[in-house]
């Protein structure tokens, strides 16, 4: 069922659901929840929804929520930080390296400065969360890889059944020829 969905409209899907689920989680924090933070956590995952169309707008907007949500003071990491994750993959995936190493080295400057917000910081869950962040770009980066030597296989292919083509006629023709 999922196959016949197009790309766009499972982001939108991701998009919904990542949304629900992290306006959820921080209505169920401890005390009293104000309306920005319940604006600025659903706003570091509702741009999914536009990924493969503006990856770095889309990452953009989702830092800037995240740490605006830091900077108001509000507690935790809006849905533990999955739309980084997941933007960090998609401007990995569809951006030339040096734009994806720009956005990673923001990425990890946001990061940081959401976990210095918080009561208590731990360097080793910021050192942890940077490596997932790295993990993500990685993987992306080797995403974008594998989808140009599949390009590239695919030129070699039909190059080959073309060559293979011309070569036939060829022969054909020497046949027709010779036998006239």
């Amino acid at each position: 069922m999922l196959a016949k969905i197009t790309p766009i409209r499972l982001d939108l899907l991701l998009a919904v659901v990542l949304t629900t689920l992290t306006v959820v989680t921080t209505a169920n924090q401890a005390g009293p929840v104000d309306r920005v933070a319940y604006v600025l956590a659903a706003l570091t995952v509702a741009p999914i929804a536009l990924r493969q169309l503006a990856p770095l707008a889309t990452m953009a907007v989702m830092l800037g929520a995240l740490a605006a949500y830091s900077l108001f003071a509000f507690d935790g990491l809006p849905s533990a930080g999955v739309g980084v994750l997941v933007g960090m993959f998609t401007v990995a995936t569809l951006r030339p390296r040096s734009t994806a190493a720009v956005v990673f080295s923001v990425t990890t400057v946001v990061m940081v400065v959401a976990f210095l917000g918080a009561a208590v910081v731990s360097w080793s869950e910021v050192a942890q969360s940077v490596l997932v962040v790295m993990g993500a770009w990685m993987l992306g980066e080797g995403t974008r890889r594998w989808a140009r030597r599949a390009e590239r296989s695919a030129e070699e292919a039909a190059r080959a059944v073309a060559d293979e083509r011309v070569r036939i006629a060829r022969e054909l023709h020497d046949i027709v020829a010779h036998h006239m």
